[in-house]
Order: C-alpha cells, then structure tokens, then sequence
C-alpha cells in the first residue's frame, strides 16, 4: 500500500514540476502571471496543474486580417501604404 501512495505522490509531484517548467519557460504571462500561476499549481496538485496546463496549451486566437492595412489613420479605410 506505501508503495502505490509513493508512487501517486511521485507522479503528482512529477506532474507538477513538467507544468512548472513549461509554465516558465511560457512568453505569454507576465512574471506576476507566472507566480500566482505556480501558486495554485503547487497548491492544488492535480486540480492546479491540470488547469494551468490547459491553458498554457491553447494556441493563442489569431487576430483575423480584414486585409486593411495599417497608415497612422490619415487614409480612408482599406487604403494604407501601399505595400
């Protein structure tokens, strides 16, 4: 019985480091982001890595181009700089 408690600590604790360095090693949060993030990740094992790990994974919304471009605003719209 010890052993297969060890085991599931281990692999939480296993789990919980992966996120961690991949919430790190993450350009999309600020560094405040990142340690209220490792917060709930240490705080709630499972629960928090799981989360974390969800969101860290989601590929990020594509601003969609309408094909207008950008000029300052002194053009009308859809008119730019040409290029």
């Amino acid at each position: 019985m010890w052993l297969v408690l060890k085991a599931v600590a281990g692999t939480l604790a296993l789990f919980n480091l992966y996120v961690s360095i991949r919430l790190l090693a993450y350009g999309g949060y600020t560094s405040f982001q990142k340690m209220a993030q490792l917060f709930v990740i240490w705080l709630l094992p499972l629960a928090g890595a799981l989360l974390v790990h969800s969101l860290i994974v989601v590929p990020p919304r594509v601003e969609t181009n309408h094909g207008f471009t950008a000029d300052g605003g002194d053009n009308p719209p859809g008119v730019g700089l040409g290029h």
